[in-house]
């Protein structure tokens, strides 16, 4: 009680300098408090974007190993490369068209990692379609005959090539959940579909216009390295889309003479596998895990156990999240 005399004893005889001590601590307090929040809030968001990016990766074969691979196979005269081509086992065969690729096993194994909340599974392969032709392709081809003679064709690709994206769910193929692409009849395969190997497709709405084709039709699609009716795989068209960029560039009056957009079909990945000829390899496995402060703990995983030497690496989009979080 005596102190608080005191003080406001003090505080009368000298009110205008403890009116602005007052002040100045009231000021403080406030800042401090204002700051407080600002740091939880950027904290709270921090965290949802640990969630939403960085929190991504892809298991693929690594470009060291595949420089490694053009480096010896450019050491290689034909002679070499068809006696060997000559001698190979079918095992020995698969391995050699799947030497860039990543076994399915391994893509697996890895998504049982605890922190790993989806994943998918993808392979991209150039693949012959009778009956209608890939006008860009075409055009280059034609281009290169006129440059180094008629017949010099460019890694067995042909008018009729098209550009196959197979993974196990079509809604989840990145074009599609990025927005690049729409689905604007039918419907996407399905992960049974995968499971199931069922022949369907999704094909380009201006693809679909210029060879007349609709839902329910079907194309025929060649497996690499096979000949004959075992060859002839029909795809049945179950749904078209429409690539948001192609569609902006038609309304302002473009495609001249061809339709890049049209060169891609999407299919079940145990179908693409079929047509490539590499059943049990992937491009890529792709996968989400619950928040980027997991990267290091899976890198290590990745490291210790499915890396394969420098084979296969694991990429992330931790440098996207430093970027975004940093500021």
């Amino acid at each position: 009680m005596r102190a608080m005399k005191r003080g406001l004893r003090s505080f009368v005889r000298h009110p205008l300098g403890n009116i602005i001590v007052v002040l100045l601590l009231f000021v403080c307090l406030t800042f401090s408090l204002s700051m407080l929040a600002v740091k939880l809030a950027s904290d709270n968001q921090t965290e949802e974007v640990k969630e939403r990016v960085g929190n991504y990766g892809e298991i693929r074969g690594s470009s060291s190993w595949q420089m490694a691979l053009f480096e010896r196979e450019r050491g290689k005269s034909e002679a070499e490369r068809a006696r060997e081509a000559r001698t190979m086992s079918e095992e020995e065969e698969l391995e050699e068209r799947a030497k860039t690729l990543v076994p399915e096993e391994l893509v697996d194994g890895f998504s049982r990692q605890p922190e790993i909340l989806t994943y998918d599974k993808v392979l991209s392969a150039g693949i012959t379609v009778r009956g209608i032709e890939n006008t860009e392709l075409a055009s280059m081809l034609a281009m290169a005959e006129s440059n180094f003679g008629k017949g010099q064709g460019v890694g067995g690709l042909s008018a009729n090539t098209f550009y196959f994206e197979g993974n196990t769910d079509g809604a989840s193929a990145s074009d599609f959940m990025l927005g690049n692409k729409v689905m604007i009849e039918g419907t996407w395969f399905t992960y049974r579909d995968y499971l199931e190997g069922s022949t369907v497709t999704v094909v380009e709405k201006y693809l679909a216009e210029d060879n007349e084709m609709e839902l329910g039709d079907t194309v025929t699609a060649l497996i690499a390295g096979e000949s004959g009716s075992d060859a002839e795989v029909e795809l049945e068209i179950v749904g078209i889309y429409e690539t948001v960029e192609a569609e902006e560039q038609a309304e302002a009056g473009g495609f001249a003479s061809f339709n890049p957009a049209g060169n891609k079909f999407f299919a079940p990945l145990s179908v693409v596998q079929e047509l490539n000829g590499t059943p049990g390899y992937v491009e890529l496995g792709s996968y989400y895990f619950d928040n980027v402060d997991s990267t290091a703990a899976l890198q290590e995983a990745f490291a210790g156990g499915y890396a394969d030497g420098e084979k296969y690496e694991f990429v992330t989009d931790y440098t996207q999240y430093e970027t975004i979080s940093d500021p």
